[in-house]
């Protein structure tokens, strides 16, 4: 599963992103992975996430 961070790597929200990651794949059984989509005020990684069918995430 990936989880779309919005902002830039190293900010606040990659890093609790990256902090979450290993505790939601040891809940759930799969591994998560941390996609960084910077750009318009968060706009892009918001647009890349709501255009992702569920056929298409992984």
């Amino acid at each position: 599963m990936k989880i779309v961070v919005p902002f830039a790597p190293a900010g606040t929200t990659d890093i609790l992103a990256r902090a979450l990651a290993p505790e939601l794949t040891r809940a759930f059984g799969q591994p998560f992975v941390i996609e960084n989509k910077p750009g318009a005020g968060g706009n892009l990684g918001a647009d890349r996430s709501r255009n992702r069918t569920t056929a298409t995430r992984c």
